[in-house]
């Protein structure tokens, strides 16, 4: 900041100097991505041609969103990495990005070109546990088998990674695989006891019949969920959640294969 007041005479300087106070930012803690985002705005009339500074503003935007921020920062996350990847197409991780912000939009037709995003980063980076991971999870909403493969390839170079075992869970539960599910979603819990899979579990339960369990389950999903700032993402709502708690009170099981098809999405 203070070498910016300096107003230096040469463009790419100026540029540079924005570029490392946004990466400063962005990497703050706590992140100050609403200042990043805006330091790598200024980066892009001086330096249009520097694919890394859209890349890192795209990556502010999908990481401002995921912060809870608004779904249109997944367009302004997009229309970054595509850029990138018109102008360097051998820049994998913003395929893979843009497969990210697509598979959270999550609006009609966003699935198979979010397909083809993280088969082209896998095509290009073929050993990332990043990228089967992701394109595991996308293939759970897609109805796709292939899930199994791309987690278990995930699953071998990183054995011990709770969100890996927590994705296998929630592939399970999609596939009505109740106690397979239970067993990945407790060994994701074992792993790290803060994430989040106590609605998964409480569905799970639910289809093996345990409904206490089940609603045990549901009722800490809630307590979870009251935590939670205001303007976080959460798998469940909690209008859902109690009208299954209620379900299951009343002696019905709400998932029935068409509820399951819902939640994978």
């Amino acid at each position: 900041t203070r070498a910016l007041n300096l107003q230096p005479s040469h463009p790419q300087t100026e540029a540079l100097l924005h570029f490392l106070l946004a990466t400063a930012l962005e990497r703050g803690d706590p992140p100050d991505l609403t200042g990043a985002i805006a330091e790598y705005g200024r980066v892009i009339p001086l330096r249009p041609d520097w694919a890394n500074a859209r890349y890192n503003r795209g990556s502010a935007y999908l990481e401002r969103y995921f912060a809870g921020g608004e779904p249109d920062l997944l367009d302004a996350a997009m229309a970054d990495f595509s850029w990138v990847i018109d102008t360097a197409p051998a820049f994998g991780d913003a395929f893979l990005k843009r497969g990210i912000a697509r598979y959270e939009r999550n609006r009609p037709g966003d699935l198979e070109p979010a397909y083809a995003d993280m088969t082209s980063a896998l095509a290009r980076s073929p050993n990332s546990d990043e990228v089967y991971f992701n394109r595991g999870l996308l293939n759970i909403r897609r109805g796709d088998d292939q899930w199994r493969h791309d987690l278990a390839r995930t699953l071998e170079q990183t054995p011990d990674d709770a969100a890996v075992h927590a994705a296998l869970c929630r592939g399970h539960l999609m596939e009505n695989e109740p106690i397979n599910a239970l067993k990945t979603c407790n060994r994701a819990q074992a792993l790290d006891p803060t994430i989040s899979v106590r609605g998964a579990k409480g569905v799970a339960y639910a289809l093996l019949g345990r409904s206490e369990d089940a609603v045990e389950e549901l009722d800490a999903y809630l307590t979870w969920l009251d935590e939670l700032p205001r303007t976080a993402h959460a798998p469940y709502s909690r209008a859902e959640v109690q009208a299954w708690i209620d379900a299951l009170q009343a002696g019905d099981v709400p998932f029935d294969a068409a509820m399951l098809s819902n939640l994978r999405n």
